[in-house]
């Protein structure tokens, strides 16, 4: 797909070879902001009540450190 893509747009859109890469680079940084987006979000879900815990028992977190 990279080599076709980058072959259609030197060839046929007469892109300089600067801009292609360019247009791989946003690509590439615009894939990788939605894969670490969705590891965080894939995190939060596995997880619902962290937060939660914190908040109604004040000594929740001495008690985790302990169990460590």
């Amino acid at each position: 797909v990279f080599g076709f893509t980058s072959f259609a747009l030197y060839h046929r859109l007469s892109w300089e070879w600067q801009s292609i890469s360019l247009f791989w680079l946003v690509i590439f940084g615009f894939c990788t902001v939605l894969w670490v987006r969705g590891k965080k979000l894939e995190e939060k879900a596995r997880n619902p009540l962290r937060g939660i815990l914190e908040g109604y028992i004040p000594h929740f977190r001495r008690r985790f450190k302990l169990l460590k």
